[in-house]
């Protein structure tokens, strides 16, 4: 068996996965806190089953809203400050090479909806209180809140000369007027043009990350060691974070409360590396790789991260290379997950900060 794809709700309290089983692709969704996870009895635990039809192969998969019969009542957004239901959350299935899209019920544990377009989708996600499609040929396709499609938006019609050959693989809205499109650089879009900004990868950008009220934009891309962060009014490059390995996964949270922020990266090695503080002034050190990686105008500051996690078992255990295959910060935790028996996801919660003994918070390290 192997992972195809996961991913933590906005909550962390689900984790979704996707494994290849007997060659047929099985979508797994339980708690984070379950028992089989924590080794705790007394923790409340969910845990589903979906196989997909034989032949049927996961692109992607992404948590949406429940809003199949007017059953969400408020905004997706504000509900990731509280204790999310099951049942108010569906996961959107993006299959390969097809143009329908699973809307999936873990609740109950079927596929509610089938979204049918005219092509082959690479991404479904939620925003601005709608769904929102991309597919293969640059068409942005909008989605009530039914998923019915209400709008298509040719995204070459927006290209000239200078953007030759660019295949959009992610986007984020801004607002309703303004989205960031990324290829191996980004682009903003707005009702009547498309600009080029200043975050360009060597390979296509995995995931657009906007932090700090949609100031800066994260980004990074596969088979590479380099975190970009994007001042996007300024449309420059404030910092370059660097990791000892190529990058798979990018995590980054802000607690409001005590003002302490935590960047992490999950690289291929299976280990997790770590940026405490990773804004601040006194964290800033040139990294050769950076500096031979960065001609970029603009970029000053390069980062090391703190310190890295990897997991592994008691020396009187079976020896077993254990490696971590997704992560997901919280308000108070790095959650961490891995595979058992290639299959079944385990999870470890880790305090990302301590209360010091003078009641202030301080970064655990």
């Amino acid at each position: 068996m192997s992972l195809v794809t996961s991913q933590f709700d906005p909550s962390g309290q689900y984790f979704a996965s996707v494994i290849v089983s007997l060659d047929s692709h099985v979508l797994r969704v339980q708690s984070s806190t379950s028992s089989t996870a924590t080794n705790n009895s007394t923790s409340q635990s969910f845990s589903t089953v979906f196989p997909l039809p034989k032949g049927f192969k996961v692109l992607n998969i992404s948590w949406v809203p429940n809003t199949i019969n007017g059953s969400l009542n408020h905004s997706f957004k504000k509900q990731k400050l509280a204790s999310r239901s099951l049942e108010n959350q569906l996961i959107s299935i993006v299959l390969e090479n097809s143009n329908l899209i699973y809307i999936y019920s873990p609740s109950v544990n079927e596929v509610l909806k089938t979204v049918k377009v005219t092509s082959k989708l690479s991404l479904f996600k939620y925003g601005l209180n709608k769904f929102w499609g991309l597919d293969l040929a640059n068409q942005l396709f909008e989605f009530d809140e039914g998923f019915e499609l209400i709008n298509t938006v040719n995204l070459n019609d927006y290209l000239n000369e200078s953007f030759d050959n660019v295949q959009f693989k992610a986007f984020k809205h801004l607002s309703k007027k303004q989205v960031i499109l990324s290829s191996n650089s980004l682009y903003l879009l707005d009702d009547k043009n498309i600009q080029h900004l200043n975050s360009n990868h060597i390979n296509e950008i995995e995931e657009i990350k906007l932090i700090n009220d949609d100031k800066y934009a994260l980004t990074y891309t596969k088979n590479d060691r380099f975190i970009n962060c994007l001042d996007l009014e300024k449309n420059s490059l404030v910092k370059i974070y660097v990791t000892e390995n190529s990058i798979l996964k990018v995590d980054y949270f802000k607690n409001e409360e005590f003002k302490l922020d935590m960047l992490v990266a999950l690289t291929d090695d299976g280990k997790i590396e770590v940026f405490n503080d990773p804004f601040s002034i006194t964290n800033d050190k040139q990294s050769s790789a950076a500096s031979k990686y960065s001609k970029r105008k603009n970029v000053k500051k390069s980062v090391s991260s703190n310190y890295k996690i990897n997991v592994s078992r008691p020396s009187d255990q079976l020896a077993e290379n254990l490696v971590f295959e997704d992560l997901k910060l919280d308000n108070k935790h790095l959650i961490l997950t891995w595979l058992e028996n290639s299959s079944i996801p385990f999870f470890h919660h880790l305090e990302w900060w301590n209360n010091a003994v003078d009641g202030s918070k301080l970064y655990r390290s």
